[in-house]
């Protein structure tokens, strides 16, 4: 009998140049550096890089773009104290996700609201064992 082996997907990073002070209505979608969509992973976490220290970023993913008719599958809240202008939230077990595409939004509170924000999401493919 074959083994499992843990597949990642090299995710191409999510950009914003002035993050938003409230949730986006429509969000971005979580590509592979290929520009493929993601669906059919595992959500293992994301690692977000704030400009400059100081606020919390709001990171939701969800199975479609458009927030009010899609089924939000993971969320989380960065918060940027002290120096910290890089942090990482992880996931053990990893969150399902089995549409056919990953859509993300992001925002910040009043003192991360403007700010240049880069988020990386780790994902982990679906597989059958070889």
């Amino acid at each position: 009998m074959g083994t499992s082996l843990p597949i990642y997907v090299n995710t191409a990073p999510v950009n914003v140049v002035a993050l938003a002070g409230a949730e986006p209505a429509t969000g971005t979608q979580i590509t592979d550096l290929n520009g493929v969509g993601c669906g059919g992973s595992l959500i293992r976490g994301v690692q977000g890089v704030l400009a400059t220290t100081g606020g919390a970023v709001t990171i939701s993913i969800y199975d479609g773009a458009t927030v009010a008719t899609s089924r939000q599958y993971y969320s989380v809240v960065l918060t940027y104290a002290g120096a910290l202008t890089q942090l990482s939230d992880t996931q053990e077990p990893g969150i399902p996700a089995l549409g056919i595409g990953l859509f993300v939004t992001i925002f910040g509170d009043a003192a991360a609201a403007g700010k240049t924000f880069s988020l990386l999401p780790y994902l982990q493919k679906l597989s059958i064992g070889s």
